[in-house]
């Protein structure tokens, strides 16, 4: 576990790892405008979504909570055009506690997002797999 200002704790969710109307949605976009977006957005939040992430580990380690909210900001911005609902749902929760921590013992657990980002991404990997 990455030492940091934030705890460990198991995540109360029950949200899809994939909202299905999300991906569906962006099949259609897909197939009526630009052949390869799906594809392409799929690489672009694994990259990213992975360097935002080793960025927010890097502020919770610090204690830098301006750093810690940006970066979940980013991640549940990131995770909701994917569709990713767990991940969005637990970024949501890491940004609205970096805007007001009340204690320690409040404060989400970023191993949680590590684990449900990469769910989130082997999932979107597999929708992709299904197209071939």
């Amino acid at each position: 576990m990455p030492a940091g200002i934030l705890a460990e704790r198991e995540p109360k969710n029950t949200l899809p790892i994939l909202d299905p109307e999300r991906v569906a949605s962006l099949r259609v976009l897909e197939k009526k405008t630009a052949p390869g977006l799906l594809r392409d957005l799929v690489e672009t939040f694994s990259v990213e979504s992975g360097q935002a992430l080793h960025n927010l580990e890097t502020c919770s380690a610090s204690g830098d909570l301006v750093g810690i909210r940006k970066s979940a900001h980013l991640l549940a911005s990131m995770s909701a055009g994917v569709g990713a609902s767990q991940f969005w749902s637990l970024a949501q929760a890491v940004e609205k506690w970096a805007v007001n921590p009340l204690d320690q013992a409040s404060a989400p657990d970023i191993s949680h997002l590590r684990r449900e980002r990469d769910l989130a991404v082997s999932a979107l990997q597999a929708v992709l797999g299904g197209d071939r």
